[in-house]
Parts: structure tokens; sequence; C-alpha cells
């Protein structure tokens, strides 16, 4: 096959029309190049032509009549002109090639004795050499793209996410309030609630888009139990089944793993999106997922009784952007784009197989990872139970202080927790919030719900300062900061966890409820560690019993006293490090008693507890490290007494 010649577009601009043939001559013995030659003689038509930018290099006279044509290379540059320029002339002068290189051309050739492998060399490495820069150049400007579409995204997603905490928590809350006792408000509320969740899962579609396109897209891959998961899958969108009067079905068609290595969230998301679509395009019938083994790799089968899809539809369905004619345009179009591209992260791919008419079936193979089939999996359905309430309230042992600028999202996380049985305490910045642990401690915050972005002191300085000040109680990342590295960049920083907006009152709760469980069992590790000997004196007789027995479930050496006589005696046996005392005994003042100790023993740490805050709301002598409020906890034991300690 005859080689293609590359075609190159020259314009020479030369007065003198006998160098010009020269030149000419020397380019039409070129072998590896066809030159298409425009010639150009009067300074004032080459800037016109300069501006159309047509050609793909540049040969230039040093020197056109009285004109120097150093000038003449600057002005080309500035009307527009991309390709390189080579300068003639028939001099050879150290300074003029300076000047000329300065002036931005990329070569200097002189005339005399010029012979056309030099020139032709020299238009090679011109034109090479603009090749690699516009590369370059293409390459700077996608990334610069890519970084103002990153950066976009991540304001759309804040900006937008920001309003939908606010109208899916409220509805959230109402149809809580309300499903006992107006079915018809809450039936509203509950449309409402599912359009935001959609809207939700739109920019969610968009986002995983991005990430990847970007390549940027996280895959976690840990062990899952297969039985369990698939069917809480399938569990969860269960409801849309039977909004259409549709049999949802399960069932394996060989044997099947435990346990399986892959990552659950982007599983369970490809299995949503299939299944999802499956409902939404069946009007009668059945959907069915069924799962079996074929040559290690794991294959999930969605199979609908819909429509189907036609043939012409069906090589496209995977495109981006595409909405095939299904009777319906809900959508963006991108999620079995994305199903498709996660499915590959995960080892496998996904296929399509439909009769228009006929029902469609859709195949999800996936990597399984290395399996044993010494236990299966089981497809037995879940037991029906109604969820637990989550009540993290009677683990708190002070308020959860909520730190977010937007007014709107501070009420909806306050009332939130209010249903939980959780006080709160607002801010609207770090500087603010900083002043509320300030004024309440680490025996009144039990935890804290931190904006990331936020005006005066933004989530992560206000952090680090809690932090240096030392406050350790847990601080949950609540943002609408979605993108990919956000998560680890909390995580790294200090944060306890992370959670994106919107979220959903469970999610919040449990969170909470799990933070609150991990800072109290470290603190109950690190007493352990150090177990101490504690002295309570408290003269109820149950009430004492109780507390020593929390004490005491947290490893401690506890000896409890009823009255000032026991309380001086055990103090001297057992010399304790820690003192506990109620504020008003049968036979004596707990103050007073505590001043005596204190003068006996001053590196004791003493704590006093009352059933009436008010009474040591005043002052405290200097000697009292902390109070304990009745009725007394097993987490306000753990935060008051381990975080008092923690801070010496």
């Amino acid at each position: 096959m005859k080689r293609k010649i590359p075609i190159i577009h020259i314009l020479i601009v030369e007065d003198d029309e006998d160098d010009y043939v020269l030149t000419s001559r020397l380019l039409r013995q070129a072998e590896s190049f066809e030159f298409v030659v425009d010639w150009v003689a009067d300074p004032t038509l080459a800037r016109e032509v300069f501006r159309e930018d047509r050609h793909d290099i540049c040969l230039m006279d040093y020197r056109l009549g009285a004109e120097v044509s150093i000038n003449l290379v600057r002005e080309a540059l500035s009307l527009g002109f991309t390709a390189p320029i080579i300068m003639l002339t028939g001099q050879d002068d150290a300074g003029v090639e300076i000047a000329a290189a300065a002036a931005g051309a990329v070569d200097y050739l002189v005339k005399d004795n010029l012979g056309r492998e030099q020139l032709l060399r020299s238009i090679r490495y011109a034109l090479a050499r603009s090749e690699i820069l516009a590369e370059r150049f293409e390459r700077v400007r996608a990334e610069t793209a890519n970084r103002s579409k990153t950066e976009f995204l991540a304001i759309l997603s804040h900006e937008i996410r920001t309003p939908l905490t606010a109208i899916i928590g409220y509805t959230e809350l109402l149809i809580h309030q309300h499903q006992q006792t107006n079915a018809d408000l809450a039936h509203k509320l509950q449309i409402i609630n599912r359009n935001g969740t959609h809207l939700l899962s739109l920019l969610n579609d968009t986002l995983d888009l991005s990430k990847i396109e970007a390549g940027k897209l996280e895959i976690d891959i840990d062990r899952i139990e297969l039985g369990p998961f698939v069917l809480n899958a399938v569990s969860l969108i269960k409801e849309m089944a039977e909004a259409k009067h549709l049999t949802l079905q399960i069932s394996a068609r060989t044997l099947l793993p435990r346990f399986i290595q892959s990552d659950a969230m982007r599983l369970r998301q490809i299995l949503f999106n299939l299944l999802g679509n499956a409902i939404k395009f069946t009007e009668e019938g059945t959907v069915e997922l069924q799962l079996k083994m074929d040559n290690n790799f794991l294959e999930f089968h969605v199979l609908d009784t819909g429509k189907g899809i036609s043939r012409t539809d069906l090589d496209k369905i995977f495109a981006p952007f595409t909405q095939v004619a299904r009777g319906q345009s809900e959508g963006t179009g991108l999620g079995l784009t994305i199903s498709q591209k996660l499915a590959e992260k995960l080892g496998g791919a996904i296929s399509a197989h439909s009769i228009e008419g006929g029902g469609s079936r859709f195949i999800i193979r996936i990597d399984p990872g290395t399996v044993s089939f010494d236990e299966l999996a089981s497809l037995d359905p879940l037991p029906v139970s109604m969820p637990v309430p989550l009540r993290p309230g009677k683990l708190l042992s002070g308020s959860v202080l909520v730190v977010d600028d937007v007014e709107d999202i501070r009420e909806l996380i306050s009332n939130i927790l209010a249903a939980a049985e959780i006080k709160t305490v607002t801010a609207s910045n770090g500087r603010t919030a900083l002043a509320s642990l300030e004024e309440l401690g680490s025996s009144g915050i039990a935890a804290v719900l931190m904006d990331l972005n936020m005006p005066v002191l933004d989530g992560y300085e206000t952090l680090r300062i809690m932090r240096d000040r030392g406050y350790n109680m847990p601080v949950i990342a609540l943002t609408a900061a979605s993108l990919k590295g956000e998560r680890e960049k909390c995580l790294r920083a200090g944060f306890s966890a992370y959670l994106p907006k919107p979220v959903t009152a469970a999610t919040l709760l449990a969170e909470i409820e799990r933070q609150v469980q991990n800072s109290y069992a470290q603190t109950n590790q690190r007493v352990a560690n150090g177990s101490e000997r504690i002295l309570v004196i408290e003269d109820n007789t149950d009430a004492n019993a109780a507390i020593c027995m929390l004490l005491q479930l947290m490893g401690h050496d506890v000896t409890g006293a009823h009255n000032q006589r026991e309380a001086i005696d055990f103090f001297e046996q057992t010399q304790p490090t820690i003192v506990l005392a109620d504020i008003h005994l049968g036979d004596s003042d707990g103050l007073a008693l505590l001043q005596q100790f204190s003068a006996r023993a001053s590196d004791v740490r003493y704590f006093v507890l009352s059933g009436d805050r008010a009474d040591i709301a005043d002052e405290l002598p200097p000697y009292i490290e902390g109070f304990i409020t009745k009725p007394v906890t097993l987490g306000m034991l753990s935060s008051v007494l381990g975080a008092a300690k923690t801070g010496e």
C-alpha cells in the first residue's frame, strides 16, 4: 500500500521574488512532505493572512523592504497566528538570531548556501515542536476544564444538597407525626418525600458519572454475606413493586457461596438500578432476581414481564443520557451507564436481552473473589419485624451541639434529635460553637454535628481548636460536600465520622448512637487499663448500689459509704484516687466533707453528686473537679470521669 504523504500548508513572507523562487524550488524537492505554498510580499497583506491562521508553518524574510520583520513576528502572535515562524536572512549575525528568538521565531536560517536538507530539517523540527506544544496546551486546557468541572460539581452538589436536607428531613418528621392520625396528609407528604429522594438520586447519578469519567470512582472491596445482603437489598425495593401490584421473586439457579468479596454499596446500587427499572417498566406480572455461579463469576439475572426493548434501542441502552422508548422518560438516562461501569469496576459486566413485547433479562456478572462452597448462602425470606425506634437519648450524658450556618438545617436536626429524646445546643459557626463548649464543658456536650463550610470559622479549623483544647467527644461531619476525597479528608482531620447531606433521620441517629457507644467503650477501656479506686458517698442505699455497680462495670475498684462516719473510715482504709459525694447527706454536708478530705489528700480527684444542679451552680470550690447530675447513667460517668482525666 502506498504511503500517504502529509500535506503541509506553508506561508512564505518574502519581498524578493528570486529568493521566493529559490525557497519554493527547495520545498518542491522534498520527498517526505507535500507543500502547498502561499507567497506574500507585503507586510500589510501578511498581517491579514496572519489573522486567518490557516497555515502550518511560516518562512519569513528578516528584512521586508525598509522594515525589519522582527516586530512582524511579534504582531503575528498577537494577531492569532499559531503556526511556528522560521526567520530567513541574508546575513549571519548572532545578535539578529537572538532578537529573532526573543520575538518568537523558532529557528534562524541564513539564505546563502541554504540547502534542501537544512531547510527541511528546520521545518520538521518546527512542526514537531509545534505538535508537542499543541498537545501540552490541550492537556493543560483539559486539566483546567476538569478542575473547573470538579469545582462546579462540588458547588452544585453543596447548593442542591443543602435545601434537600430540609425538604427530605422535614417531610420525614411530618410523616412520622401524622401517619397514625391523618392518612391523607401522610400520603401527600410521602409523595413530596419520594420526589425529593428522586431528585437526590438524579444528583448522585450525575456526580457518579463525573467520578467515573475522571477515573476517581472509589471501590471498597470487603467481605459480604451473600444471602442477607441480597434479601436486604430486595426488601428495600419491595414496596415499589407492591405499589404496582407486581410479584417480586428471588431464586437461586445453582449452589452459591456464603461469602463473597465485593463492594457492598456499589453492588447494591447496581441491583437497585436494574430492579428499579424492571419494576418501573412492568405494568403487570412478575419481576424476578435469579442468582447463579458460572465459571467463577457470580451472576444476577433481573427478569421482567414488561413490554420489552426493541433491537434498535437495545444497542444503545448503555450509552449515557439515553432514554429508550419504554413508555416512560423519567430520569437522566444515566442509571444503566453507571451500572455498567460499576460492574466493570467489580470485575464483570452487564448484558441485556429482550424481545419487544416479551419482557427483558439483564445479566450482571461480577468477580466474587475467592469463594468457598463449604457453607452455602441462604435465600430464605427474612423474618418480618417492625423496626425498633432508636433512642440514643438514653445513652447521652449531655446535649448534642449542632453547628451549621443554615438556620433551616439547624432547626431540622434539632427537631430530629428532639424526636429521639436528645437535647440540642445550636451554633451558626465555629466561633459560637467554641463559646458554647466553653460554657457547657465536656460534661454538657456529649457529641457534635459539624458542617464543614461555614463563615467566620469553618468546621476543620473549629475541630482543630477543639482537639487542642482537650475536647474529645465525638465530632461528626455533616456536610453537603460529597465529592471524592472529602470523607478521607474529614477522617484525617480528626472527625469521628462523615455523613453527606441530605441525611435521613434513621442514618443520623444510628451514627450518633454508634459514635457515642464507641466513645464510651474507649473511655471504659482507658479506665480499665488504669483501674481507679473510687469512694462513693451517697446516703440513699439504692442509689449508692446503682452508682457502685456502674463504676464496677467500667472496671473500677469501688467502695460505697452511706454516711459521714463510713466515708471517713473508708477514706483512710481504701486510700481512693476518686471520691464522689452527694451534696445532701443525711448526717453531713457533702461539700464540707470533701473539703476536709482535700485538706488531707490534695492529689485525689473530687466530684459532687446532685439531684438539683442549682445547688452548685454558683461556684464550685477549686478542689472540686466536676459535678454529676442525678439520675446517674453509665454514659454520664464515662463522659465526666473520662473527659476530666483526659484533660489533666
